[in-house]
């Protein structure tokens, strides 16, 4: 994405810990400004890059037709049930700031429908088409450790005694 978007990087070395105690390392990171094609909600956000951000989501496609999702809801991701690569991934830096009070249930079996600044979102269980009775949970998280303090620790553990280990005479 920061490829595409044509954002100067800057050098980075953050590590970044998921689901499953799974552990990788950005090493570059961009400064984005973006804006809502839906509202005059506008951010700034320090993202850093990475390979992927998560696995193709949702895993299937998912049979929308029955859902009647109200005409005139601009939806944030109007094709959220086709399969697709994630962009980016929202921080909480924001994240509760693109929230809207409303929210709608379409039917008791269905997902929610939920009112942001960029567009309408699903959120819910869904069951994907492969696996009616397992419900699949979609979530993503990351935990950035700061580096300083990583490095200091680092140099506690690395730190050499002043204190000779022989004296003189051996």
């Amino acid at each position: 994405m920061a490829n595409r978007l044509g954002v100067p990087k800057k050098r980075a070395n953050v590590p970044i810990t998921g689901i499953n105690a799974l552990r990788s390392l950005a090493r570059e990171k961009v400064n984005i400004s973006f804006r809502s094609r839906v509202s005059s909600f506008r951010a700034g956000l320090d993202c850093l890059v990475t390979k992927q951000a998560t696995g193709t989501i949702p895993t299937s496609n998912l049979d929308i037709d029955s859902w009647n999702i109200p005409t005139g809801l601009i939806l944030a991701d109007p094709q959220f049930h086709i399969p697709a690569k994630i962009d980016m991934l929202i921080g909480a830096e924001i994240f509760f700031d693109i929230f809207k009070p409303s929210q709608l249930l379409l039917e008791d079996h269905l997902p929610h429908l939920r009112d942001t600044y960029l567009g309408w979102i699903v959120s819910d269980v869904i069951h994907e088409p492969y696996s009616p009775t397992v419900n699949l949970q979609h979530s993503n998280i990351a935990s950035i450790e700061e580096v300083e303090t990583m490095m200091q620790q680092f140099w506690q553990i690395e730190k050499v005694s002043d204190v000779p280990k022989f004296s003189a005479e051996e």
